[in-house]
């Protein structure tokens, strides 16, 4: 048998009194919570917060000089690239030299038109300069050649060594000197079955000086002349 505490009074005002306290207690935490709940921060929880705290730890902020780590890491990758693209380049022209190995002939600019446009066949047929036709041309040692007719331009191919001018059509007194000139078409002159040009006719006086001494001079010239000048 369960004994029950009879009700009396005073039983009711102390309960009355506890349930008052109570929801009063209850009320004012909950009232707290509201007020001050804008500016505290209500912390989530261990296992949301573990969670963050890893992340947060694989993400750690980045270091005062890392912008200047990038910048030095791309001005050696640009130094790099630029050093093989010169590299590359100068692959290019040594297998361009290659490729015109043997050759020095006074020629005009890129157009590499040799004696000025003039045919040299002309010179020993016809004993004077005439000009030469650029529809009639051949190609000799990286030279182009041009011929007033097509029979110059025949004889040119059987035997191109005897109508090309001396020492590549520099100044033939110029390579006795161990010097490359320009020459004055003017200044031509066939000798001993071979063409000779020079710089100007104060110059081709000089030559004439002594001719066989001067050719003797530039042969021993030229072998030198050609290895530093030669492509």
């Amino acid at each position: 048998m369960v004994h029950r505490q009879p009700i009396t009074s005073s039983n009711k005002i102390s309960t009355w009194r506890d349930f008052s306290f109570g929801m009063i207690a209850r009320n004012f935490l909950s009232l707290s919570v509201i007020i001050l709940h804008p500016f505290v921060s209500i912390p989530p929880n261990n296992a949301q917060f573990r969670n963050r705290d890893s992340s947060l730890r694989l993400q750690p902020l980045p270091h005062i000089g890392g912008s200047r780590n990038v910048t030095k890491t791309k001005n050696k990758t640009s130094k790099q690239n630029m050093k093989k693209i010169i590299q590359s380049i100068t692959a290019c022209a040594l297998l361009a030299s290659s490729a015109f190995a043997g050759e020095l002939v006074n020629v005009s600019g890129a157009s590499k038109i040799a004696v000025s446009g003039y045919d040299p066949v002309a010179f020993f047929t016809e004993a004077k300069a005439v000009n030469g036709s650029p529809f009639i041309s051949a190609d000799h040692q990286g030279a182009t050649y041009f011929f007033a007719t097509e029979e110059h331009k025949k004889l040119f191919a059987e035997k191109p060594a005897r109508y090309t001018p001396q020492f590549g059509g520099f100044c033939a007194y110029g390579v006795s000197l161990g010097k490359l000139f320009p020459v004055d078409i003017n200044t031509w002159q066939v000798r001993d079955g071979k063409l000779y040009l020079n710089l100007n006719a104060g110059v081709l006086k000089k030559f004439n000086t002594d001719p066989s001494g001067n050719v003797a001079k530039a042969e021993q010239h030229w072998p030198e002349l050609f290895k530093k000048h030669g492509k």
